[in-house]
């Protein structure tokens, strides 16, 4: 006769079960984070077309086959990649109503560079290699470059509503200005990082836009 397990205690067996699905998840979304970092990484120092899926498999560390578990296909890899900055970016610029609000967007923007600068390699690289309407991220930068200005454009309207504007600043030209001295400076950042302040400069075009404030 086989004593009964007390009442409200779980047996070794099925506590062990139920933490390994658990396990499993955290693994999988830890390896998947990885997987991102080492594309961007080598996306942004080979470019797209100069890269394989072994090589970012190599560089994780893992099987090619794993990997293929998680991006069957080069161009999911790269989606996914673009779609997470996408992603963060599209956040910071909701509810931005208030004319600080749209000054530390912009701040952010311009200060970008320092933060993340494997991203602002890939960005700028896949961007060149995307002008080409057959490149599988053509449709993203095209459909994103035209959301960032409509979303700028949107911002200064409101502040030169309220007069926060200097005087013949016109908001799409100044939204277009921003996003196109963002791109080409960071470009030759990219060719001599000693040559240029990236967020010096797009803070300089900031506060020529505003009147009658302090950055």
């Amino acid at each position: 006769m086989t004593r009964s397990q007390p009442h409200g205690e779980q047996e070794p067996a099925r506590q062990t079960s139920a933490r390994k699905p658990a396990t499993r998840y955290a693994k999988g979304v830890a390896r998947h984070g990885e997987i991102l970092e080492a594309a961007k990484r080598l996306f942004g120092e080979r470019g797209f077309t100069g890269t394989a899926l072994r090589d970012i498999a190599a560089e994780c560390g893992i099987a090619h086959s794993t990997l293929l578990h998680y991006f069957p296909t080069k161009q999911s890899l790269l989606m996914a990649v673009l779609g997470e900055r996408d992603q963060r970016a599209r956040s910071e610029s909701e509810h931005l109503d208030h004319l600080n609000d749209i000054l530390d967007f912009t701040r952010r923007i311009a200060t970008t560079q320092g933060n993340d600068p494997a991203m602002i390699e890939l960005t700028t690289k896949m961007m060149a290699e995307a002008t080409d309407p057959a490149h599988p991220a053509h449709e993203f930068y095209r459909a994103r470059s035209a959301q960032l200005v409509d979303s700028l454009t949107r911002l200064l309207e409101h502040a030169k509503v309220r007069g926060f504007l200097r005087e013949g600043v016109d908001p799409q030209r100044a939204a277009q200005g921003f996003f196109a001295l963002r791109d080409g400076a960071q470009l030759q950042w990219l060719l001599d990082p000693t040559s240029i302040d990236v967020p010096e400069l797009l803070v300089w075009y900031q506060r020529s836009l505003f009147t009658g404030h302090d950055f």
